[in-house]
């Protein structure tokens, strides 16, 4: 297999289905190796938790109330498609003081307790001019495997830049990267066209689950395809059951902001964990 990524080196394994070994390619450097050897067991852990039909994945990004705040604990999670604003609005979250848990991939599992959002940490690819809109500078050097040692070039644009969760927080000055927090309200963002617009509006649950729905179903995995088959997924009976019961469980807003007002969308969301 040859996987090729524009803000990656390219990446070659073979795979043996009989005894289930993924072997990296030889000529990989070491860092690039280690950093596809985490990516791989953290796929296969989520193609193995996929397979409960109390687990849903969800195509979002997370914030939380920091830990010890005083106040009671709350997640955030921020559901959309590519470019709906999910990691803008995670991003901004934590410059208001929340913590992070997720950008792009998030689980959430049910128990007596309630739901939980499950982080899958992983590399964060932020638009460059997200950074301007919130008013700060992107570090010139990363830990990531593609950046390492050598300071960015210059982006424009959209051009992304590749950070580490804990890169992205300590840039932010958030607390450390949360495992996990509870889910307490599911955030549906959207573009408006101007900062005056900014609003934040409940939905009730028959529009949440509507919501939902048009986000399902959700990759598990992505550039992985060739692993599933040794992973069965629940049903979509099982799967609709669940995330009926979420929409149910777990109160919907839709948050209308303009990408140059992310700072005024921060502060709506605030409320939903102070």
């Amino acid at each position: 297999m040859t996987i090729t990524t524009p803000t990656e080196p390219t990446a070659t394994l073979a795979v043996d289905h009989e005894r289930r070994r993924l072997i990296l390619d030889p000529a990989c450097t070491l860092e690039f190796a280690t950093h596809l050897a985490a990516r791989y067991a953290r796929i296969l852990l989520r193609l193995q938790r996929a397979t409960r039909a109390q687990e849903l994945f969800l195509h979002a990004g997370m914030a939380a109330s920091a830990p010890g705040a005083g106040k009671a604990d709350r997640g955030i999670a921020v559901i959309g498609p590519k470019r709906a604003g999910k990691t803008s609005t995670v991003m901004a979250a934590m410059r208001a003081g929340a913590a992070f848990v997720g950008n792009d991939d998030l689980s959430v599992t049910r128990s007596h307790d309630g739901w939980t959002g499950h982080g899958w940490p992983r590399s964060v690819s932020v638009r460059s001019d997200t950074f301007t809109a919130l008013g700060i500078l992107p570090p010139e050097r990363s830990a990531h495997p593609a950046r390492r040692n050598r300071p960015q070039e210059p982006a424009a644009g959209t051009d992304p830049v590749m950070l580490l969760p804990s890169e992205l927080a300590s840039l932010l000055g958030t607390p450390a990267v949360r495992l996990s927090a509870p889910l307490t309200a599911l955030v549906f963002p959207r573009f408006a066209p101007d900062a005056g617009d900014t609003a934040l509006r409940e939905l009730t649950p028959a529009q949440t689950a509507q919501r939902l729905r048009s986000e399902l179903p959700v990759q598990v995995v992505k550039q992985a395809d060739f692993l599933l088959p040794h992973f069965p997924r629940p049903s979509p009976a099982e799967t609709e059951e669940t995330w009926r019961a979420l929409a149910t469980d777990v109160p919907g807003f839709e948050l209308a902001q303009s990408f140059t007002g992310l700072t005024a969308g921060a502060r709506r969301l605030k409320s939903l964990w102070s």
